[in-house]
């Protein structure tokens, strides 16, 4: 299934039948068996509802996996080996970019070695569908309504600043009248507008982390308060602020200061 190796080895032709049996631990096994010390090379029992009392030799230790649903917390995990301990059920993985095509043929294969075997097949698409099915629909509609709102107040402050900018027209023509160097004018206006955007960017932060314990139940792999779409999200509205300040701050640039003090 690809889960990931941590430490140790997995299982190698060389665990055979009659070779010492060996089995593989999640993180989370090891973490509550053996805290702060090393699980490997340690032997255990576990089950021996087949009546065999050989113990077991931890030879590796893998990640956690989600079984059942993604919000529940993984469970402790142990892994014996096929070869040297019977199960009472099995699933075969077949890998494939045409995993469809060879779902009948292997239920043929698998019939031929046991007609009486249940079998079952499914596609894991599948169940990640039904897993996460609930789960991504929510998170589709929070995603709808927060582009909604990212546009809406990506609009309102592109507005606001332009205003606020295009009001100081005739401060610029002064400025310009004065001697000041459009670069100095430029860097002025845009400075002052960074340094209000910080203010308000600093609120909302303040106000998203009050609040992101809302979607902490939501989420999986990522917390609420994940920096990469904090850092987008800064990033975007400083960018609007800078051209919000940029256009009507180059447009009245290009007006002769005598001009810009004879309209207002």
């Amino acid at each position: 299934m690809g889960i990931r190796l941590v430490r140790g080895r997995l299982f190698e032709e060389s665990d055979g039948p009659d070779a010492p049996h060996v089995a593989v631990i999640s993180e989370s096994l090891a973490e509550a068996k053996w805290p702060n010390q090393d699980p490997l090379g340690r032997f255990v029992q576990f089950g021996n509802m087949d009546g065999d009392l050989r113990g077991f030799r931890i030879v590796g230790i893998v990640s956690d996996v989600r079984e059942v649903s993604p919000e529940r917390a993984p469970r402790p995990t142990f892994y014996g080996y096929y070869r040297q301990r019977m199960a009472s059920s099995f699933t075969v993985v077949v890998r494939s970019p045409q995993a469809d095509r060879l779902s009948g043929p292997a239920q043929q294969v698998m019939r031929a070695a046991d007609p009486g075997l249940p079998i079952q097949v499914r596609r894991v698409e599948d169940a990640f569908d039904r897993a996460l099915a609930g789960r991504r629909f929510s998170l589709s509609l929070i995603a709808v309504f927060s582009i909604v709102a990212l546009t809406l107040a990506t609009l309102g402050v592109y507005g606001l600043i332009s205003y606020l900018v295009a009001e100081r027209t005739r401060e610029i023509g002064v400025r310009l009248a004065l001697g000041a160097e459009p670069g100095d004018v430029l860097r002025l206006v845009l400075g002052r507008s960074v340094v209000l955007a910080a203010a308000g960017i600093a609120l909302g932060l303040a106000v998203a982390l009050a609040s992101s314990r809302v979607l902490e139940g939501m989420l999986f792999g990522v917390t609420s308060t994940d920096p990469v779409a904090y850092g987008l999200v800064v990033a975007l509205t400083l960018t609007v602020v800078v051209l919000a300040s940029y256009v009507p701050v180059r447009r009245a640039l290009r007006i002769a200061p005598a001009n810009a003090l004879r309209a207002e």
